[in-house]
């Protein structure tokens, strides 16, 4: 499992740490900090190259050593695992969160907007007219298999997907049959 960490950021190392030695020369180095810890140690240069990098792939960026985790930045965000993922899997398991998470946003909206809608929850009864056609076009029983109890009327074609009260979409079935059929609507 991947995990966001937004206390994550990378920082100036502090003015008395040691620089690293880099092509023979003395750099400042920036770390990386996760709450309480600081891990790896990265010349300005290095840095620069990660901020461009990380923008469609996935680095990483520390080990905490401590905890066992890897540290990784991608699109700004900083994420941790201690799975030993390799890159395009880190990228993957980020993409996919942040699909179900828009899912999962999706689908409330919607449900609030369905909620505040007077007029999906006004489902028209079917008429006693149609309902005595019908008993009477399919015997009394289940066209399915049939039985005689717990009839129930059922649109052949759902209400939801455009189905309508009339004698040709609406059928006899029995409990079991009816739920049955629900389970396999598309």
């Amino acid at each position: 499992m991947i995990r966001r960490d937004p206390t994550a950021c990378f920082e100036a190392a502090p003015s008395g740490c040691n620089p690293v030695i880099w092509g023979g020369e003395s750099r400042r180095v920036i770390r990386l900090r996760a709450g309480n810890y600081t891990c790896g140690a990265i010349t300005q240069k290095q840095y620069g190259e990660i901020l461009v990098y990380q923008q469609t792939h996935a680095v990483a960026v520390g080990r905490l050593t401590q905890k066992a985790r890897t540290y990784w930045m991608f699109q700004g965000q900083f994420y941790w695992e201690d799975e030993g993922y390799k890159p395009d899997e880190v990228k993957a398991l980020i993409l996919d969160r942040q699909d179900r998470r828009e899912r999962r946003v999706s689908s409330a909206i919607a449900k609030v907007e369905m909620r505040d809608d007077p007029f999906l929850h006004a489902r028209e009864a079917i008429p006693d007219d149609v309902k005595l056609v019908v008993w009477k076009r399919d015997g009394g029983k289940c066209v399915q298999c049939g039985s005689r109890s717990n009839l129930e009327y059922d649109h052949v074609i759902p209400v939801a997907k455009g189905g309508s009260n009339t004698a040709r979409n609406i059928q006899l079935l029995c409990e079991s049959c009816n739920r049955a059929k629900g389970a396999n609507i598309v």
